[in-house]
């Protein structure tokens, strides 16, 4: 008998060659079968082997998917009867729980199902792929004891691993820093409190296994496990910058030339603030409301500058000392009261050092060094006295003291005119 052979099969050119066929036919026959049985199967697998090889788009007798038969259906009816068996793949839901937040993901979310193409291509490759022995063997397994493949199923993971991570996220419980907050006469601290964080990937993976296999239950459920969230800002940072806090707003005195001035300790309270970053809570200050408390010390030590003049008597002539002027600085003293509640807070600074103003200088155009300098050159050239009756002709001696007033101290530089009028000023 000849046996027809699919295209591409190799033919059996000798008798060795079939022997070696059939050995290798023999090892793949069940133990469990009788002789007579196994050379039974084994002459009707030889003959209906090259037969279902022929049919390259038909599925071998024996093979199954699950508890699905698929022999001798081309790769469309497997699909459809396939796709309606493991409908159920698409039905379910999972039960996802972060701490109190429980969230439903339905099977149909993740488009979870059998992977028909994959599956049905797995049962179409039973006897037609590796060498010529191997197909035969592959027939023969089917035949006598079938061959039996797992659903393919299929669902998308990135979805899944997204939904997982927002219920992960929805039950995240962020820490509160602790904070400082000034009352009407000091500071208070606000305590901090621990927050949740819930890891998805361990729940992630636990789900992909289980969806990965086709006998799951219709209803799974997974918990993630919480961990602490510690606060960036601790109670004891918080009970720190408060007492910082308490120590710079004391009274501050300002001091220049021998003056002092109090800023009351009420008032320095008021300047104090607080800002956190980077895990760090630390006192501020105001210098915009600092500078509203310097300004008004302006018309207290502004003054212009007092040139030094000389005096002359009968003894010669001395030096009226001069006068430095000085203009406040508002905003360098604002800085410099801002150092000085730094201070304190680090801990360099004593409560009761008193802190100088911003002051800048002006000099007057004659100094006292340099009107002491000149007054050597003085020489006495002449004395005059006249005597006079005050009466009503000379305005009862206000006629003569009046000028005499104006005129004294009065310093003709070299080269210079002396003028009268100019000196007395009006006359009336």
């Amino acid at each position: 008998m000849r046996i027809p052979l699919a295209r591409g099969t190799p033919r059996f050119r000798t008798a060795r060659s079939l022997a070696a066929l059939l050995g290798a036919a023999m090892l793949v026959v069940p133990a469990t079968l009788s002789p007579l049985a196994s050379a039974g199967a084994l002459a009707s697998a030889l003959g209906a082997a090259p037969a279902q090889a022929q049919q390259v788009d038909r599925i071998l007798p024996g093979v199954a998917v699950g508890s699905v038969d698929l022999s001798g259906l081309d790769a469309g009816s497997a699909q459809r009867i396939l796709t309606a068996a493991y409908a159920s793949l698409g039905q379910g839901t999972i039960n996802v729980t972060a701490g109190a937040t429980t969230q439903t993901i339905a099977f149909s979310d993740i488009a979870r199902g059998l992977d028909v193409n994959a599956t049905v291509q797995q049962a179409l490759a039973v006897g037609r792929q590796g060498t010529a022995s191997q197909r035969l063997a592959q027939m023969l397994r089917a035949l006598l004891v079938g061959i039996r493949f797992q659903p393919v199923v299929t669902f998308d993971s990135s979805v899944l691993a997204a939904r997982v991570a927002q219920v992960a996220m929805a039950a995240q419980v962020a820490p509160v820093d602790a904070n400082v907050v000034p009352t009407a006469t000091g500071f208070t601290t606000v305590a901090s409190v621990s927050g949740q964080l819930f890891d998805p990937t361990a729940a992630i993976q636990a789900l992909t296994t289980k969806l990965n296999a086709a006998d799951v239950p219709s209803t799974l459920s997974v918990s993630m496990t919480a961990t602490t969230s510690t606060p960036a800002i601790t109670d004891t940072a918080a009970q720190l910058t408060r007492a910082e806090a308490a120590v710079m707003s004391q009274a501050v005195v300002l001091a220049n030339s021998g003056q002092t001035w109090t800023i009351p300790a009420s008032v320095v309270h008021s300047w104090i603030g607080f800002a956190s970053a980077l895990g760090i809570i630390q006192p501020t200050v105001n210098r915009d409301a600092i500078i509203a408390v310097v300004k008004p010390l302006v018309p207290k030590i502004n003054r212009g500058p007092v040139s030094a003049t000389w005096a002359f008597g009968p003894t010669g002539v001395t030096v009226v000392p001069s006068v430095d002027g000085r203009t406040l600085n508002v905003g360098g003293t604002a800085d410099k009261i801002i150092a000085l509640l730094n201070a304190r807070a680090a801990g360099t600074a004593s409560v009761g050092k008193k802190q100088g103003l911003a002051i800048a200088v002006a000099t007057p155009t004659l100094t006292t060094a340099q009107a002491q300098a000149q007054a050597s050159k003085f020489t006495l050239l002449s004395t005059w006295t006249t005597v006079f009756q005050p009466a009503a002709h000379n305005g009862f001696g206000a006629n003569i003291w009046i000028p005499a007033a104006a005129i004294k101290g009065q310093v003709v530089q070299p080269g210079a005119t002396f003028n009268f009028w100019n000196a007395v000023g009006p006359v009336t």
